[in-house]
């Protein structure tokens, strides 16, 4: 798909056919450049966005200039992507309110080609959200006429695709949402049609009334006896209201870290007055800030005026696909500590299928430009596909002119043995500019020894060329939840000693090497 490059009123788009007969592999737009989008990666947040915002822009021309082979065959590939992409993804990690608009509008893509793929749609299923494609749908401006129209033109078409939206979507299944099939849509619209409209007239604007009273912000009516400054140190310290688990303190306790958390305290807050919005939006966008919503930086009534300097990866549902791929790209250009906890809990009511065998369930994220500090807890024996996950952020990661990753804090939590195929690529990229990395271990198996030292004879010689701070922590109330926290429960020293008495056997040549490694790296640590 090509799009000139004129002005926004001349702008055409122009539609080229990439792997015409082929699988869907790609789809080619031009802004002044082309781009090839991999359509095999459903790994792809970044992809995702873009494809689903090619989509949007094709139905808008279709609608303006009519349908034709290369368009149909455009969007086809963009809803068998959307489809995969979100195929193993938990709820919690998409953006739930342009999924849901998407549903909602292929329902009546003009192509039967492209509506097909939507059998193929395996809805997330959620009541709240199951409900709310269901009135996006029944209530939506084109759909009495578009009922209408289909019911006169193609009735057979317009069953099969009611009885289609019927099953993919858990219609029926959901009480609320149990009338919609062909028979009760077409009475429904029949009796909206035959009813007279309400007219409200003589409306007094004297009587209009606030819904919502706490978007109303209390004037000055004198002049505060205190400075910004003394406000400023008060409200700071009220912010820092701990809502974390224990896991994240501890995880926060480790590295320095205290995000605030915006929540309806802080925002009730923010409306005492003009002054205390100034500083509370001042402190939350020069602070560390974990917010659990969707962020409009060009508003002048939110709080957060400037994309965050910290990103919370539970915070990816808050990122849009139908503001594009810029505004995603924004909202990520200030980030400087990246924390990622995987949560999934809620995975067996979701997908109802071993854990195991789930392979896209994570999405990779755009870059970071800005980022320094990663701090990652594994979870739920999803090392292999969280520790990708890592490797992404880090090649996404620019790592030139003195810029790039510092620190890394990875904390273990689970018994079984431990991916950590990240650090040959975090060290090999960011050498230059990496500090430290930190290992703290709930529990250090066997395997977990033999697995570290075999990596870091890979990169000893870059660890101390470079001057990197290594170090590891054995730390059981990481996962006993205890509120002692001794970061000291087994020394480096106590490490290495366990370490040799697995490299008894000489003869076998791998074991050999590490034993003699255990001599170089005793200069990496701190005993």
């Amino acid at each position: 798909m090509n799009i000139d490059s004129g002005d926004k009123a001349n702008k055409r788009i122009y539609y080229q056919e990439v792997n015409q007969g082929q699988p869907c592999k790609s789809i080619k737009l031009s802004n002044s450049s082309i781009e090839c989008l991999d359509l095999n990666n459903y790994y792809s947040l970044s992809t995702m966005i873009k494809v689903y915002n090619i989509y949007y822009r094709i139905i808008d021309d279709v609608y303006n200039d009519g349908d034709d082979k290369v368009k149909i065959n455009t969007r086809y590939k963009c809803v068998v992507f959307f489809n995969n992409f979100h195929r193993d993804k938990l709820l919690h990690y998409i953006d739930v309110k342009s999924y849901s608009k998407f549903i909602v509008d292929v329902l009546f893509d003009p192509s039967t080609e492209v509506f097909e793929q939507m059998k193929l749609l395996k809805c997330k299923y959620h009541e709240p959200m199951i409900i709310d494609i269901y009135e996006n749908i029944i209530n939506h401006k084109r759909f009495d006429a578009w009922f209408n129209e289909v019911e006169k033109s193609d009735l057979n078409e317009l069953r099969y695709r009611i009885s289609t939206y019927r099953q993919i979507c858990y219609f029926g299944v959901v009480h609320q949402t149990d009338d919609f099939y062909y028979q009760a849509l077409h009475e429904n619209i029949n009796k909206k049609k035959n009813s007279t409209p309400i007219v409200v007239t003589n409306i007094d604007s004297h009587k209009l009334v606030v819904k919502d009273p706490t978007l109303l912000i209390i004037p000055n009516s004198s002049h505060s006896r205190f400075s910004d400054t003394v406000y400023d140190q008060i409200i700071s310290f009220t912010l820092y209201y701990d809502y974390n688990s224990h896991e994240q303190r501890y995880q926060f306790k480790i590295t320095g870290i205290r995000p605030y958390n915006i929540g309806q305290s802080t925002i009730e807050m923010s409306l005492v007055s003009k002054q205390f919005f100034k500083i509370i939006s001042k402190l939350i966008n020069n602070s560390y800030t974990q917010w659990g919503d969707n962020i409009n930086l060009e508003s002048g009534y939110s709080l957060i005026r400037s994309p965050p300097l910290f990103f919370d990866y539970q915070m990816i549902k808050h990122i849009r696909y139908d503001n594009g791929i810029d505004a995603a790209n924004r909202l990520l250009s200030r980030v400087e500590t990246f924390f990622f906890q995987s949560l999934e809990d809620d995975f067996i009511f979701e997908s109802r299928v071993i854990k195991e065998s789930i392979k896209y369930y994570l999405a990779s994220l755009p870059s970071m430009p800005s980022l320094k500090n990663i701090i990652a807890t594994d979870r739920y024996r999803h090392s292999d596909i969280q520790s990708k996950l890592l490797i992404d952020v880090i090649n996404y990661t620019p790592n030139r002119k003195g810029h790039g990753i510092e620190h890394l804090t990875f904390i273990f939590t689970e018994t079984t043995a431990k991916n950590i195929d990240f650090l040959p690529v975090l060290v090999r990229l960011h050498s230059k500019t990496l500090r430290s990395i930190q290992f703290h271990y709930a529990f250090f198996n066997d395997e977990d020894y033999q697995i570290l030292l075999i990596t870091l004879k890979e990169l000893i010689t870059e660890i101390k060329q470079h001057n990197i701070k290594f170090k590891i922590r054995q730390n059981p109330d990481i996962y006993l939840n205890s509120k002692n926290h001794n970061l000291d429960l087994t020394s480096y020293h106590d490490i290495l000693q366990r370490i040799k008495k697995l490299c008894l056997d000489e003869n076998d040549e791998q074991v050999y090497q590490i034993t003699h490694l255990i001599t170089s790296l005793s200069s990496l640590f701190n005993f």
